[in-house]
């Protein structure tokens, strides 16, 4: 019973997704009113379904993690507000390695306007990212871990449907213009951000702690990026750079999400997804 609902979320979240990015660029492309409606379709159609399957099966909400825990949890918040950041200075980091990665001389000076715009495009970003990860650590990893005891290969999944989720608006957006590499790339780096959101949304018992990840993850990327203060070659695109077919993205949430593999083993007990 519980594969079949899993089923169920799965084709639903897809099927949404198809729509959204048909909406968003099939419809009239240059459309911002179609863009947004689109976009916004295929962010919440997680927590959609999520609804339809609870609603439809009368299951229960208590396993999805809507406790937010704070005072247990302050660790787990503060850490899920400054792993973007980590992400952006090991990328920084990496520059100095390399002669075709720069950072731009007014770096220091945009600083403040960069973290001015990541904070409003915090406020938007928390929207969708409660309808993704309600859907994704709320619902499906809760879902799988009544059927698999194996907890890497649940965030394994959860991260190859979240990455065939994102195929659709990928592929539209890009025009069929995406490589394979490119996409290669951006399954691992998928995989990789399922572990560590997987492990977060375990260690804390709630889901609020991946939906503050997410939401300061795309602004503060999207804030940093918007402002070129991170200048790369087109050949070192895929090296260096804070796109998701990087290695230097992929190789990050590898090792983060390898890093809190071993730190739930070793230091605590991996607590039951609730």
């Amino acid at each position: 019973m519980h594969k079949k609902r899993i089923c169920i979320f799965i084709f639903g979240v897809i099927s949404l997704s198809c729509l959204g990015a048909w909406i968003a660029n099939g419809i009239d492309g240059e459309n911002p009113a179609f863009q947004m409606s689109g976009i916004l379709l295929m962010s919440v159609s997680p927590l959609l379904m999520t609804i339809i399957v609870k609603t439809v099966y009368r299951e229960g909400w208590q396993d999805i993690g809507l406790r937010f825990g704070i005072s247990k949890n302050k660790p787990w918040y503060l850490f899920s507000c400054l792993l973007p950041v980590m992400l952006i200075s090991y990328v920084i980091g990496l520059s100095f390695f390399s002669s075709s990665v720069s950072l731009s001389e007014s770096f220091v000076s945009d600083l403040p306007q960069i973290f001015l715009r990541s904070g409003g495009l915090f406020f938007a970003f928390l929207v969708t990212s409660i309808g993704e990860e309600l859907g994704w650590r709320g619902y499906l990893e809760s879902a799988l871990a009544r059927i698999n005891k194996s907890v890497l290969l649940n965030h394994l999944i959860v991260g190859f449907v979240w990455f065939t989720w994102h195929l659709p608006l990928i592929l539209l957006a890009g025009s069929f213009q995406v490589s394979f590499l490119e996409l290669l790339m951006i399954l691992f780096s998928t995989l990789g951000l399922a572990v560590v959101y997987g492990q977060l949304r375990i260690l804390s018992e709630t889901v609020w702690t991946c939906v503050i990840l997410h939401a300061c993850s795309n602004a503060l990327i999207i804030g940093f990026g918007s402002s070129n203060s991170l200048i790369t070659e087109n050949e070192s695109q895929y090296l260096i750079s804070l796109s998701s077919f990087s290695v230097a993205v992929v190789s990050f949430w590898a090792l983060m999400g390898l890093s809190m593999v071993v730190f739930s083993r070793t230091r605590v007990k991996p607590r039951k997804v609730s």
